[in-house]
């Protein structure tokens, strides 16, 4: 038993009534440990990449979610660390979303830059503000292999966003002592106690989807894809924004360090200028969407939102019409120096001045090259290798339009998300696109 480990599993399986329940009591947790080692004062690339591994087969290969609240301070964010390829390799091959804690500043940044990961960061809850969450203090992973950038600096176009949800802390939480005997609870937050109300949120939104009254076919449910999909597209914005099911919007309004700004001030709010989506505008040629917030990423993570998004079933494209809410896992066909492929899915009629939020997720292939004793895992001395990143753009088409009049258009490379929350300008049938560009 560790303290820090045994506060982190707290918030999510924790079962005391008198004090706080977490995030899912019935959830089965698995665990493993690091060994620490001299030379780099704290555990090996290597070591956490086999760890992953192993937690990731337990359950007959069926784990829906690894909570990582840990990380080193080494390496290039570049994409190319042992550590980094290794978390990809285990989330795309063993279907297990990877929720990775923020930075804490530069204590951990290792692997913030993995592409097959959620990453979560604490958010400051304002008690003068009815309880709004502030942003996090977050800063850029560089594209191009440069160290960690402050928010303002750094060019925009080699530049991914650190933070994909903000959620909150701090907690009481059960401890131990270093000897693992019991211990009181412990006041504590941070960036580590964050992440897991995610991971613990997966594992309730599976613990319904399992349930046969949830009416949820087959088992695409479970992609990992899936849930950050999920989760990064019910995220909490501003209060009253996007209205689920049963007419209930958003619960929270996120602001800015300056306690003042919003999502709607930012950059990754989608809203035209001129009042219309045309790429031959000036004012539209000029924008520019970023898929996420440099502080808030997507916005706060809102489990009751997220169970809505789920609920709103599978669907395929290329129907009339589609219900409000949904979600899709499916294929489209990449090929180098193709035209471009898409899936199209037709939405109903969006009211004027109203919302419409679209995320598109997948993961960047890496493969085991070399496997030196032929077990087919990654072992220390093995060889992982990353292809080269897909690209996925989205668009929110109107109807009949051609895709040159889009909105949502996708600005910041090397990333394996897109997500577009767009003001709707007038009341009109809308069309959204997941399309295919490069290999």
């Amino acid at each position: 038993m560790e303290p820090h480990a045994t506060m982190v599993a707290g918030v999510i399986i924790r079962k005391n009534p008198e004090n706080a329940v977490g995030v899912a009591p019935d959830a089965k947790l698995y665990s493993s440990a690091l060994q620490l080692t001299t030379a780099k004062k704290g555990y090996t690339e290597e070591q956490f990449t086999e760890v992953l591994q192993i937690i990731a087969a337990k359950n007959g290969d069926d784990i829906v979610a690894i909570n990582a609240s840990t990380g080193l301070p080494f390496g290039k964010l570049d994409g190319s660390s042992t550590m980094t390829k290794g978390t990809d390799y285990v989330a795309a091959k063993h279907d297990t979303l990877v929720v990775r804690s923020g930075p804490n500043d530069i204590e951990n940044v290792l692997p913030g830059d993995a592409y097959n990961v959620l990453t979560v960061a604490e958010a400051d809850i304002m008690l003068g503000l009815d309880k709004e969450p502030i942003g996090a203090e977050t800063a850029y992973w560089s594209a191009v292999g440069r160290t960690k950038y402050p928010v303002s600096e750094g060019p925009e176009a080699t530049r991914r966003v650190l933070t994909h949800l903000i959620a909150p802390s701090p907690f009481s939480l059960p401890n131990v002592s270093n000897t693992g005997a019991p211990a009181d609870d412990k006041k504590t937050s941070g960036d580590s106690f964050a992440a897991p109300l995610a991971t613990g949120t997966v594992a309730l939104l599976q613990e319904y989807a399992r349930k046969p009254a949830s009416n949820i076919a087959g088992n695409d449910y479970k992609q990992e894809e899936v849930m950050k999909a999920v989760l990064i597209n019910s995220a909490d914005k501003v209060r009253d924004l996007l209205p689920d099911s049963a007419g209930k919007g958003m619960s929270r309004t996120v602001r800015m360090k300056d306690l003042k700004s919003t999502w709607l001030d930012s950059p990754a709010a989608d809203i035209p200028k001129n009042n219309e989506y045309n790429t031959t505008d000036p004012a539209n040629q000029a924008r520019q969407v970023l898929p996420l917030d440099l502080q808030m990423g997507a916005g706060f993570l809102n489990a009751s939102r997220a169970l809505e998004q789920l609920k709103g079933k599978q669907f395929a494209p290329g129907n009339d019409t589609t219900g409000r809410i949904g979600w899709d896992y499916n294929s489209i066909t990449l090929a180098a120096g193709a035209a471009p492929t898409e899936k199209r899915y037709k939405l109903p009629t969006l009211k004027g001045g109203g919302y419409l939020s679209a995320t598109l997720t997948w993961d960047r292939n890496v493969t085991l090259t070399t496997d030196v004793n032929n077990n087919g895992k990654y072992d220390d001395g093995d060889t992982l290798t990353a292809q080269q990143l897909a690209n996925l753009d989205l668009y929110i088409v109107p109807r009949g339009r051609l895709w040159q009049t889009r909105s949502g258009l996708p600005t910041a490379p090397s990333t394996t998300w897109n997500t577009s929350s767009c003001n709707c300008p007038r009341t009109t049938k809308t069309t959204t696109w997941s399309s295919s560009s490069g290999a």
